[in-house]
């Protein structure tokens, strides 16, 4: 006897058994109520369902065949047509008077091609006993299968991701959008996750490949996505959305009204994350001095204040409270007790609106026209990474009169490179976190964040990964300035060698844009190493520093040259001339000429 494709056994790690753990994790035991299996097929999980829960199993199916052989085993069943319009009332008549505990359609949403009528029923009888659902639904996007389609491969099979009877397919934010238009919400997720899919072949393909840099690239992208690249069954606990009750509080109702009305303003162009540690309130003070100036404001600002000594807090909210209106409206203050910088700016950037997004610490300065500049490159070149130079000055927190305040230790010098260069910035870290923005499409479409495991050089980290995908664009003119301290960290200093940086930055492939190639050729000394690389860049810092301040010093220099040099001419000149007077009165005392000839040599 053939066995049927579907007869799949229970097992602690396969949907079957994800299945029935959220089951015994939220329906009541030993009820006596009865369990409804949607798409039931063979019914695997009906003699676990009736011995380990105690309720009374019913099973539905469109094949009447695997009705009937669950029928023969003993257990309830009926044969159904989930298509159907009228599902809901077919259900309930099978259901009659008796009470539900629970629902599962496991692997039969996919099979559906009007899958939202069952899916209303579902939430129609959970709503109406205060029942829960459990689904199994496969994952289209699991890696293997997306390495497979961006290269042009899809290939059906009898069964598994893309049995040849699916109908529908179901991403992540597809089938959550699916139960929410019934008004189902995942109440838990247990997925049944595989490193290896079924749809991982041929053995020999190097996109799936762990060991080829084109396997790794693509995996490094898909991994970081979502938590789903991975998950081979969607195995969700679903319930009814909780309706309003009324008698809610007049502050969330503000609120409610508040987030719509934020939610339908057009997203600001510009979303600045600031994190401020609290040790010094006049170094949030002035990079909100320079945002406030900035010659518009279409922008948003998330101050996300770390590590705040006792009465910290209050020395960053007076700052807040003293900003000007127009900017005021336009921050919010979240205090978190993030540890690294990775997380911090994780934690602003999370609820960021704007179309562009920057994060750096408070302390930083930028100029009048930083905002301006970047959206005139924007029309030019939409959805890039952009970056102005920058220049980096020594700095200290001093305390002047009992008050805290900042001091310049240095001149401001120039940061190598003027142009951006992928291959140097994965070497070094070169550009200030306030001197470059990126497009937040990067993080909804890539799932791109900052690494919440580094303590430092996060921004310089999440730069190469943004050039690698958008693309840097270059404008002209230097836009701000970034501080480096002298009396204490700087988390974020252009030319640190943080060293997890650099490891989260070499252990996956680098994709270098057009252009890189010949860059690395003419731009790397033979034998490319990383302190020829710093040579050519601290010569090149030597040539950049000739601000204006050096170039009037040089100047001076020249004009004090030229006048030595004028003056010497002139005693040279009085010099000869006294020479020439001795030769006269020599050649009248009647001394002899010199006599000239060919040098003969014997």
């Amino acid at each position: 006897m053939t066995r049927h494709k579907y007869d799949n056994q229970v097992g602690p790690d396969n949907a079957y058994g994800h299945t029935l753990e959220l089951l015994h994790r939220h329906v009541e035991t030993g009820s006596g109520r009865v369990h409804l299996d949607l798409a039931s097929g063979l019914s695997p999980i009906a003699p676990h369902v009736e011995n380990d829960l105690g309720l009374v199993y019913v099973g539905l199916d469109y094949d009447e065949a695997s009705v009937e052989a669950v029928r023969s085993r003993g257990f309830e069943a009926h044969t159904i047509d989930l298509n159907s319009p009228d599902v809901l009332d077919a259900l309930t008549a099978v259901l009659g008077e008796r009470p539900l505990a629970s629902i599962t359609m496991l692997d039969g949403l996919e099979h559906l091609v009007t899958g939202e009528h069952a899916l209303a029923a579902i939430a129609g009888l959970l709503h109406d006993h205060h029942a829960t659902g459990v689904l199994s639904v496969p994952n289209v996007t699991h890696r293997d299968l997306a390495a497979k389609l961006l290269l042009g491969q899809w290939d059906y099979t009898e069964t598994g991701l893309l049995d040849r009877t699916h109908v529908r397919l179901y991403s992540p934010p597809g089938l959550t959008s699916a139960l929410a238009e019934v008004g189902l919400r995942v109440a838990e997720t247990y997925d049944v996750v595989l490193e290896w899919s079924d749809q991982h072949f041929p053995a020999d393909h190097a996109a799936l490949s762990e060991a080829t840099p084109v396997g790794q690239w693509i995996r490094g992208l898909r991994d970081g996505v979502d938590g789903h690249a991975l998950t081979n069954q969607f195995i969700w606990a679903v319930e009814p959305d909780a309706p309003v009750e009324p008698g809610v509080a007049e502050g969330a109702v503000e609120s409610a009204v508040e987030a719509a009305v934020e939610a339908a303003e057009s997203p600001p162009f510009l979303g600045v994350v600031l994190r401020a540690d609290g040790s010094s309130a006049q170094a949030l003070r002035e990079s909100l001095l320079c945002l406030s100036a900035q010659s518009v404001d279409d922008l948003e600002v998330v101050v996300v204040a770390v590590g705040v000594p006792d009465g910290g807090l209050a020395a960053i909210e007076e700052v807040l409270a003293d900003q000007p209106t127009h900017l005021a409206r336009r921050i919010r203050l979240t205090v978190a007790d993030a540890e690294t910088e990775g997380a911090a700016y994780n934690l602003g950037l999370s609820s960021v609106r704007a179309r562009y997004a920057a994060a750096f610490d408070a302390g930083d300065l930028v100029f009048g026209g930083w905002l301006t500049s970047f959206q005139d490159a924007q029309l030019e070149w939409v959805d890039r990474v952009m970056r102005a130079p920058a220049v980096v000055q020594e700095h200290a927190v001093v305390e002047v009169r009992g008050q805290s305040a900042i001091r310049a230790e240095d001149s401001p010098r120039a940061e190598p490179p003027i142009g951006f260069s992928l291959w140097q910035h994965a070497t070094e870290n070169l550009s200030p976190a306030q001197s470059w923005i990126w497009p937040t499409a990067l993080h909804r479409d890539f799932g791109l964040r900052y690494d919440p495991s580094l303590s430092t050089g996060a921004a310089w980290e999440m730069l190469v990964r943004c050039a690698q995908l958008a693309g840097v664009s270059e404008i002209p003119g230097i836009t701000s300035l970034h501080r480096v301290w002298s009396s204490r960290a700087s988390s974020a200093a252009a030319g640190s060698l943080d060293e997890a940086a650099r490891r989260a930055l070499t252990s996956r492939p680098l994709l270098l844009p057009a252009g890189e190639a010949a860059r690395f050729r003419d731009g790397v000394p033979e034998g490319g190493s990383a302190s020829a690389l710093r040579e050519q860049l601290e010569a090149r810092t030597e040539e950049l520093r000739l601000t204006h301040a050096h170039v009037g010093n040089l100047e001076a220099i020249i004009s004090s040259l030229e006048r030595k040099l004028a003056a010497a001419e002139d005693s040279h000149r009085e010099q000869v001339a006294r020479l020439r007077a001795k030769l006269k009165k020599a050649r009248e005392a009647g001394a002899p000429r010199p006599r000239r000839g060919r040098r003969t040599d014997g």
